[in-house]
């Protein structure tokens, strides 16, 4: 669960030894004393026993870790997409036999 939490905090303030994490209403949810101290003793072995984490619940955050992998994935989709249509082979079946490309099948 506190990975899960991480996944939708967008870094909000970083200074010194001190981050603010975001968190939207949503997922505010999750973030249960439990689940946030379980995450803050996470951070502080990976970047220092002194890290002082808080959280900031309400606005709906943008850069999310999860968010980012979304519009990755979603970009290297749509250019698996493009690079299908061209290619020429695929062209000539289309053509000659009204093939469809079904691009949901795209494994991602």
């Amino acid at each position: 669960m506190a990975k899960m939490l991480a996944d939708h905090c967008e870094l909000d303030v970083a200074g010194g030894d001190a981050v603010t994490l975001r968190v939207a209403r949503p997922i505010s949810i999750c973030s249960t004393a439990p689940i946030r101290t379980s995450l803050v003793g996470a951070l502080r072995d990976k970047y220092g026993a002194t890290l002082q984490v808080s959280f900031e619940i309400g606005a709906a955050a943008e850069q999310t870790p999860q968010q980012v992998r979304t519009r990755i994935k979603e970009a290297r989709h749509a250019e698996a997409v493009a690079a299908i249509e061209a290619d020429p082979f695929v062209r000539e079946l289309v053509d000659q036999f009204g093939a469809q490309i079904d691009t949901s099948t795209y494994s991602h």
